[in-house]
């Protein structure tokens, strides 16, 4: 994890187009997983976060790749705007804080590092013209072309969450080290038939590093039923299974019975590659919408959802 020794320093938008000038600006510590607000303190109130560049880096050790080895920086959150940089190379552009990024930065990590990741005003992108115009003028929100961005309204909307605008690492950055053979992503799906039986299906896509070999078989394990074995395609690294639970417990919202969540865990021999939670349950809704209205069913039983809006007390 790359949680310790960070500095965030703001930019006129576009004054800093790569890291090459951040010595002159000036710098203050800052906290990662974090914010802009949250490095600011009380000089936040009133500020527009989006009128600005705001540049966070951080140095750190960390040896070579080795032969056989790959490297990857992971970010899990980014708001909003953002460019990464790993000793001065461009390796990422993201435009949605939900996103979680996986980059190889094996040929770009040595004994010192510096990781600089710019978030870029967001201000002056939404001053721009943009189509379709919205057929509908909301008073949610500052200004309308936030819906071309994938980021937090709260912040950004007077009358729910004033501010200050979230931007920065929200969530963990980290390092990792991948040797043998790594899952580039792993799909499970969860059915329920409303008599008691439960069906997991189970995609993924694996890769080999370098000199390694694709495990032809991984082990695929859940709480109440037998083991699955799915088989992987030694060209594609892409493999499929599926498992049938009798009388399973399941998933019901809080205030109808227990909200039953399943451990998954997918395995090679002794490594564990992947482990999850799933819940079965069968959503429906009426057949006919004018004739029966608007409805939700789980797992068989008419359920009134309410909705509800949560503001955390504090956005930085």
């Amino acid at each position: 994890m790359l949680a310790d020794g960070w500095e965030v320093a703001p930019s006129p938008p576009g004054a800093c187009a790569d890291p090459a000038g951040l010595d002159a600006l000036r710098w203050r510590p800052a906290p990662v997983p974090g914010t802009v607000a949250g490095a600011l303190g009380e000089a936040a109130a009133g500020r527009d976060l989006d009128a600005e560049d705001w540049w966070f880096r951080c140095a750190f050790d960390a040896e070579p790749a080795a032969e056989g080895e790959e490297v990857v920086l992971r970010l899990r959150g980014l708001a909003t705007i953002a460019e990464v940089y790993v000793n001065g190379a461009l390796v990422l552009e993201s435009e949605s804080m939900f996103a979680q990024h996986t980059v190889d930065v094996s040929r770009l990590v040595r004994g010192a590092n510096e990781l600089a990741i710019c978030f870029r005003a967001l201000r002056p992108r939404l001053a721009e013209p943009r189509k379709p115009r919205a057929r509908w003028r909301t008073r949610l929100v500052t200004d309308g072309n936030l819906r071309f961005y994938r980021t937090m309204l709260l912040g950004r909307a007077p009358g729910l969450g004033a501010g200050p605008a979230v931007v920065g690492p929200w969530r963990p950055v980290s390092l990792e080290r991948r040797r043998g053979w790594v899952l580039d992503s792993v799909r499970l799906r969860a059915a329920y038939d409303g008599q008691g039986t439960g069906r997991l299906t189970c995609g993924l896509a694996a890769r080999a590093l370098s000199g390694a070999v694709l495990p032809a078989r991984l082990e695929l394990a859940i709480a109440g039923a037998p083991s699955r074995v799915v088989t992987v395609d030694p060209v594609t690294g892409r493999g499929e299974a599926a498992a049938t639970l009798p009388d399973v417990a399941p998933w019901w919202p809080h205030t109808h019975g227990e909200p039953t969540l399943h451990e998954v865990v997918l395995s090679g021999g002794q490594d564990v590659a992947h482990r999850g939670r799933v819940g079965f349950r069968r959503l429906q809704t009426p057949g006919d919408l004018e004739a029966d209205g608007l409805g939700l069913q789980i797992n068989g039983v008419p359920v009134f959802a309410r909705g509800a809006v949560w503001t955390p007390g504090d956005l930085r």
